[in-house]
């Protein structure tokens, strides 16, 4: 059985609809910029997908794809008052109307915090109303990706590490790998097995260009696996996410180059090991210019 964890607030948007276990994030406001190009060939119009956004005053984005459309959305706010080093949405749930979730962030300083944040919908727009952040920790300095199954992963240079979560606390850390530093990016896409095998599976890039598929069982991190969905063509991208489509089986992947432009393919069976059937390509020449997170 797999279980699937995507920012489906935001990706679902301001429709009323059962969440998936463990659901992230907050909802997509309306109101947004039309993308530069329809429908994406080969991409179902059920995929939908996305990444958070930040500019350096701290001010939140989403910057989508959903029913053929490549979008920049935006809240009402007062920012952050800084651009995170690093981000990842644990969890969230909402209506068309309100909505509430968490994140760990790490600081330009690099201290981990959480962030809990909700906001309303009025008059067609979304304005984050409450915010508040507690520091869990001052020593997360140098992490470059962040990733949350139930556990959460952080990868520092070389090393990818898992956290147990304890009262909201990463806690009992232990060591995945001491062999990523030829990760680039890196986003969690389902857990995997049942009863007493599991795994996180994760999509990653590479610094050479490969498309890779990670497993980290549950019960034995260390003893991970990776496969080669794609052998190049993503050494242009600066960030990758995933999301949903109808059919179970599949999922949307998704990349934004170092020039900021968005591409996503539809992968019509996740469970192959393989990315020769994926569909799908540029959204445009729309740009998506701030640094953004995959979730």
């Amino acid at each position: 059985m797999a279980v699937r964890r995507y920012t489906s607030l935001a990706i679902l948007a301001a429709t009323v609809i059962a969440l998936p276990t463990a659901a992230h994030a907050a909802p997509r406001p309306s109101g947004a910029t039309p993308a530069v190009t329809a429908q994406v060939p080969g991409v179902p119009l059920s995929c939908a997908g996305g990444f958070t956004a930040f500019n350096s005053s701290g001010d939140r984005y989403w910057y989508g794809y959903k029913n053929g459309q490549a979008t920049t959305q935006t809240y009402r706010q007062k920012g952050l008052g800084f651009r995170p080093a690093a981000l990842q949405n644990i969890g969230g749930m909402g209506s068309d109307t309100s909505f509430s979730s968490t994140d760990y962030l790490v600081t330009p300083g690099g201290s981990l915090r959480r962030l809990e944040w909700g906001g309303t919908k009025s008059g067609g727009e979304w304005t984050i109303t409450n915010r508040s952040t507690t520091t869990l920790s001052n020593s997360w300095s140098n992490t470059r990706e962040m990733a949350y199954s139930r556990y959460l992963y952080r990868l520092t240079g070389s090393t990818l590490t898992r956290y147990s979560l304890v009262a909201g606390k990463p806690s009992a850390p232990r060591t995945v790998s001491r062999t990523f530093g030829g990760v680039s990016q890196m986003v969690y896409e389902r857990t995997v097995g049942s009863g007493s095998y599991q795994a996180d599976v994760f999509l990653a890039t590479t610094t050479s260009g490969q498309l890779r598929e990670y497993r980290v069982p549950i019960s034995s991190p260390s003893s991970w696996r990776s496969f080669t969905l794609k052998t190049s063509g993503f050494k242009g991208f600066r960030d990758i996410s995933t999301g949903p489509c109808a059919n179970a089986s599949s999922r949307l992947v998704m990349g934004l180059t170092s020039t900021g432009r968005m591409s996503v393919w539809y992968d019509p069976n996740s469970t192959d090991y393989r990315g020769s059937d994926f569909r799908g390509g540029s959204t445009g020449t729309k740009v998506f210019g701030l640094k953004t997170y995959g979730q």
